[in-house]
């Protein structure tokens, strides 16, 4: 495992806490391929999260692009993007 892939697991693991925490969701269900949709997550509730992730992360990272399909391994991917 390089470098790379511990962060990006520990950077999802603090997303998947935030978002368990945050939106009072429980932490098992909360993966890389799960939704804001699957979560029962509004549009909202994704902006909310976009300013909590640009607090914790200290990162523009998400933006317009977010939507409530979208896996969050796919906003670890943005994330990641924007941190490089």
């Amino acid at each position: 495992m390089d470098s790379n892939e511990t962060t990006s697991r520990l950077t999802f693991q603090h997303l998947a806490e935030l978002v368990s925490r945050e939106f009072d969701v429980p932490l098992e269900r909360v993966t890389e391929k799960t939704s804001f949709a699957d979560l029962d997550l509004d549009s909202l509730c994704a902006i909310e999260l976009v300013a909590l992730v640009e607090e914790e992360f200290g990162t523009m990272a998400v933006d317009s692009s977010l939507n409530l399909q979208q896996p969050l391994g796919e906003v670890m991917a943005i994330l990641d993007r924007s941190a490089s």
